[in-house]
């Protein structure tokens, strides 16, 4: 049942609809009097964004649609200060405006007027020209009236970037006042303890993340469930901190194991609830590789919906899908075609053609559609997501006994593992799916060989080796 939904969740986002539902965002007026609003905005040297309210039924729509933009509104909170003027609540400050607009073909009752001012004198109107004279003429009525959040957004930032060379004073305050928003301070639950969760400070003397997993599990089985969460609630946040190699580990097994536990039991869930909404939070300031993680925490927390509307709302929503960088674009379509990350509906063929295609060489883009930081980010995202399903695919084929299989999906990163991470992060999966064979050892007496650090990687696959009354672990 449930990977029937998924199956059909993900064919309406693969196929696309031009009207993705928005997300849920802040409120962006002014909680506060027009007065009010026109002195904090000018105290603070931001713009005065003032919205003509006519309370036109048929133009509600498209003002909640407007202002639901959620790119406009995160521009709002950093440079401007937004008001309602409504017909029916102001109708004396409402009538002044329109009588000084209509003088210069502006209509506030037949259609959405935004007026942009400084310190109480105007400086642009949104829409740019008008009447209707850049109506397209097979646009319905409807579609005449409204404006966009590009466009409100389009033009509010070119009045500050005018004002930079017009008022450089009034900028460099305007600078000084509004710095960017700094992200949200993240939050550690592995040190927090509360009814979801027992803290966990991590491995003590003589212990890895290995046998933090180990004990995680023995948790579970011994029904200790508010331990257990709290140990897989470390293994997320810091079992691969400064180790990369890791994260196809934390990715699939612990993540997996997580999913496992939050249906088993609400406190788990609730927390990693917590934990993903904490992801959220730092979403705006996140890079692609966090935001891979994000989209994670959704399927584990068996919201994969919310990943699925979201998705569609940055790609395909008209509006907001205009605004999105091109990175971000491209980083998105490929965490979109990883969906479900944890129960894939496809088979492993579908995996293996992915991996494949991520194999190839991937162009630089043009200077004006990504920098170099963002072009960087797009490799990571790739190399990390590649890395991450051929150690699936590795220890699934190793699972099915399709050996010749297995070496050969492996050879898409062995081949070019200077410093040993891939030999380290495919030999920690297969540990991990308890597959790990004497060839995982020798990969990892190679990676440190090499330099690597393997964290404890190549105790913990020879004890399990010795555990199951395996050989050759020395070999």
């Amino acid at each position: 049942m449930r990977t029937s939904l998924l199956a059909a969740l993900l064919s309406v986002f693969v196929m696309g609809f031009r009207a993705a539902a928005q997300p849920t965002v802040p409120d962006p007026f002014f909680k506060a009097t027009f007065e009010e609003a026109r002195a904090e905005a000018k105290a603070t040297h931001r713009l005065h964004l003032i919205f003509l309210d006519n309370g036109d039924p048929r133009q509600a729509q498209a003002a909640a649609r407007l202002w639901g933009n959620r790119s406009l509104g995160q521009w709002i909170q950093w440079h401007a200060v937004l008001s309602r003027v409504s017909l029916h609540e102001r109708p004396d400050l409402f009538e002044s405006y329109e009588a000084r607009l209509k003088r210069r073909g502006w209509h506030p009752r037949a259609r959405l007027i935004v007026v942009i001012e400084r310190d109480g004198c105007e400086e642009c109107i949104v829409p740019f020209f008008p009447g209707r004279a850049t109506a397209k003429p097979w646009e319905r009525e409807a579609e005449r009236m409204q404006i966009k959040g590009p466009e409100v957004l389009f033009q509010a930032n070119l009045v500050l970037d005018e004002l930079a060379a017009r008022s450089p004073v009034w900028h460099a305050l305007h600078v000084r006042d509004n710095p960017p928003p700094p992200a949200p301070p993240r939050i550690w639950y592995s040190a927090i303890a509360d009814a979801n969760a027992s803290a966990c400070l991590g491995p003590g003397e003589g212990k890895s993340v290995f046998t933090m997993l180990t004990e995680a599990r023995a948790q579970v089985a011994r029904n200790e469930i508010h331990e257990a969460t709290g140990t897989y609630t470390w293994l997320w946040e810091l079992m691969d901190d400064g180790r990369v190699w890791l994260r196809p580990l934390r990715r699939t097994v612990v993540a997996t194991e997580m999913s496992k536990l939050g249906w088993k039991r609400k406190g788990s869930r609730e927390r990693f609830l917590a934990m993903r909404d904490d992801h959220v939070a730092r979403d705006a300031w996140a890079d692609l590789p966090e935001q891979f993680d994000r989209y994670l925490m959704d399927e584990l927390v068996g919201e994969i919906e919310q990943s699925l509307m979201e998705m569609s709302y940055s790609l395909k929503d008209e509006d907001e899908g205009s605004l999105i960088p091109f990175h971000q674009r491209v980083g998105l379509e490929l965490i979109a075609l990883c969906i479900p990350m944890l129960e894939p509906l496809g088979q492993t063929a579908e995996l293996e053609r992915r991996v494949v295609s991520l194999g190839r060489p991937f162009p630089k883009p043009p200077q004006s559609l990504a920098t170099d930081e963002e072009w960087s980010q797009l490799v990571e995202l790739r190399r990390q997501v590649l890395m991450t399903d051929v150690c699936r695919l590795h220890a699934e084929f190793l699972r099915r006994g399709r050996d010749s299989d297995a070496m050969r999906i492996a050879s898409e990163i062995l081949d070019g593992d200077a410093g040993g991470t891939c030999r380290l992060a495919l030999a920690a999966v297969a540990w991990g799916e308890s597959v790990a064979d004497a060839r995982h050892v020798a990969w990892v007496k190679e990676a440190v060989a090499l330099g690597a650090d393997d964290a404890g990687l190549g105790e913990a696959i020879v004890r399990t080796i010795v555990d199951r009354g395996g050989r050759g672990a020395s070999e």
